[in-house]
């Protein structure tokens, strides 16, 4: 009994730990943009290249600054194999 008891709990304890691999792990992580125009371009997150598209999420204040090459972005979200990217801000770069 006190067996299952353990197995069942380490169970639970192990559902409530946050994703540490796979696409989802890079939601929050910053990159660098690469290349960017109207419509997208291209980040480095995490050592590799990823086509991106604007945030969904990105207030509208930014949305009017065009990302340049060299700006940080935030990952906040995956469609497939392209990132959705928001302007980093600057307690995200402190970390």
């Amino acid at each position: 009994g006190g067996l299952l008891v353990v197995t069942v709990g380490k169970g639970i304890a192990v559902r409530r730990r946050g994703v540490r691999a796979g696409p989802a792990a890079m939601i929050g992580h910053v990159g660098v943009v690469r290349s960017w125009d109207e419509t997208g371009g291209r980040v480095q997150v995490d050592g590799a290249l990823w086509r991106a598209c604007r945030s969904v999420l990105d207030d509208d204040s930014s949305l009017e600054v065009e990302l340049r090459p060299g700006d940080p972005v935030v990952v906040d979200h995956l469609n497939g194999l392209t990132v959705g990217v928001r302007r980093a801000e600057e307690w995200e770069l402190i970390r």
